[in-house]
């Protein structure tokens, strides 16, 4: 009898736990890019939040929180009802957060949970068409000689962007003001208006400058040239020997989504990077398409990165704020 009844109850659980994966599909879902529109993490965002809509077979509504080194957006959803509609894609932001920011409204590590990686991408040292160096050697020697005179854009303080240029400037052994932005879209458009300097961004947000030749690309942080951009050489090629770097985009959701939600969720996502569609909408902007095989497997990314990045912060000598 006893063994009857524990059948019976696995079954219902099973049961139940299918329905709860199918019906939270009940509305539109969101996807929060915690920057402003036009940059790489929204090209990412609203790449495979289409893929994502079709293998769930529902809408996925991208909505851009730009602000605050992504701390605006990802609040957001940090406090959303952790039904499974509400979802934020987000990249080492998320490694950041616990060793940049001593007083947050959320607790990185305590209210967001990784579902999966989406996407990595490498970045490029862009300059406005005006500034005088034409290779990254030309440009080391310049900011050498002239510490802390020329000013490079970011996505915001904290922001991937921001410390990534902070690790390269380091390697490199040199100095340049940083000019926050909210956002990499408004740090683009001053770069190109020549207000700002120099910007280390991705190349999904790059490229389509780069090919039109409103911008100039100095390096790349890949350790092979892009196919995208063949012509521009690595940054190990340039004479920081094997460096390299990559920003990676997640996707991330309340805490508390109950674990039914969590898998189908996860499993909608490794179909959607799968995709051939995907796939090559990625190539075309110098993006990879990448997934967590399980969500555990995330989870164990993400604490690493956490440590790597801790590591970062205090060699570069930045204070938490």
């Amino acid at each position: 009898m006893n063994k009857y009844r524990i059948g019976i109850v696995c079954l219902l659980w099973f049961w139940s736990s299918c329905v709860l994966a199918q019906s939270y599909l009940s509305g539109p879902l969101t996807l929060v890019v915690p920057f402003a529109p036009g940059g790489g993490t929204d090209i990412i965002g609203r790449i495979f939040a289409d893929q994502l809509g079709k293998q769930l077979a529902q809408r996925v509504v991208v909505e851009n929180r730009s602000g605050a080194g992504t701390v605006i957006g990802t609040n957001a959803v940090a406090k959303a009802k952790p039904d499974g509609h509400t979802m934020l894609v987000n990249g080492a932001s998320m490694a950041f957060f616990p060793a940049l920011f001593k007083d947050l409204p959320f607790d990185p590590v305590r209210d967001l949970r990784i579902v999966s990686l989406v996407s990595e991408q490498p970045y490029v040292v862009t300059v406005t068409s005006s500034f005088r160096p034409r290779n990254l050697k030309e440009f080391t020697a310049l900011a050498h000689a002239r510490p802390n005179e020329i000013a490079y854009a970011s996505a915001g303080i904290g922001s991937g962007t921001h410390l990534a240029s902070e690790l390269l400037w380091q390697e490199l052994g040199i100095k340049l003001t940083h000019v926050p932005y909210k956002g990499t879209a408004p740090a683009v458009t001053d770069l190109l208006s020549g207000y700002i300097q120099v910007m280390y961004t991705t190349a999904a947000g790059a490229g389509g400058m780069i090919k039109a030749g409103r911008v100039r690309a100095l390096a790349v942080s890949s350790t092979k040239r892009l196919a995208s951009l063949p012509d521009v050489p690595t940054i190990s090629e340039a004479g920081v020997k094997g460096f390299r770097q990559v920003s990676w985009i997640a996707l991330f959701v309340p805490t508390g989504v109950p674990e039914p939600i969590l898998e189908r969720l996860h499993g909608a996502t490794v179909a959607a990077l799968r995709s051939n569609e995907l796939v090559e909408q990625y190539e075309i902007k110098g993006l990879q398409a990448v997934h967590s095989v399980s969500l555990g497997e995330a989870n164990r990314f993400l604490e690493s990165e956490r440590t790597r990045w801790a590591g970062v912060i205090r060699n570069t000598g930045i204070t938490p704020k």
